[in-house]
């Protein structure tokens, strides 16, 4: 499973990374989406997150390419409003490539365009949505079953339903008050993973 922890973006980067520093794995990967925050805001938070001993390669950030170019993080989150995965990847072939997507259609362009994973969500009822519909479970079987690239699940996750968004063949989840809001981060992404199976 991959676990993926994303900012929230009301908290000093330095709290994100001291909350964040106990977990490690290679198959674990830290969100920087700050949307407010500037470019020196947010490349002070990598230097943040490195001087806790997070490792650059687990770190994403998200829209700011040229944030992720720069510190050679472990790749780039891209929406909507970002540039295109097939730009992105033309300029900057090294980055791992994420895109967040909302129907089978936006994940398989992004499939098409060389995107390493796709994000789809929320399938939850979540606080960060408020008043929106959940995609729920089924929509995303039906897209993990059209797309061959891995798809991260996020939205509302907590760890009594891992087993729910693995069965519907998604390769790992995201997560934001699920894990930050926890008092013993390491307790809880070890919750995620019981749930998981693995």
């Amino acid at each position: 499973m991959e676990f993926h922890v994303i900012s929230n973006g009301k908290w000093p980067m330095n709290q994100f990374a001291d909350k964040i520093a106990p977990l490690h794995g290679e198959d674990v990967f830290f969100h920087i989406r700050e949307k407010r925050r500037s470019a020196e805001e947010i490349s002070q938070g990598i230097i943040e997150m490195r001087k806790r001993g997070t490792a650059s390669e687990q770190i994403v950030v998200n829209d700011r390419v040229d944030i992720a170019h720069c510190f050679g993080t472990g790749g780039a989150q891209l929406t909507n409003q970002s540039l295109s995965v097939r730009d992105v990847l033309q300029y900057f072939p090294s980055l791992r490539i994420g895109k967040s997507v909302h129907s089978i259609k936006e994940a398989q362009q992004a499939e098409g365009e060389g995107a390493d994973y796709v994000m789809f969500g929320h399938i939850y009822p979540t606080s960060s949505k408020p008043g929106k519909e959940p995609r729920g479970l089924r929509l995303l079987q039906e897209l993990t079953d059209s797309v061959t690239l891995p798809v991260i699940a996020v939205g509302g996750i907590k760890p009594e339903h891992a087993p729910d968004i693995q069965e519907a063949g998604a390769a790992g989840i995201a997560v934001v008050s699920g894990l930050l809001d926890a008092d013993d981060a390491v307790k809880q992404y070890e919750w995620y993973r019981k749930g998981w199976g693995s």
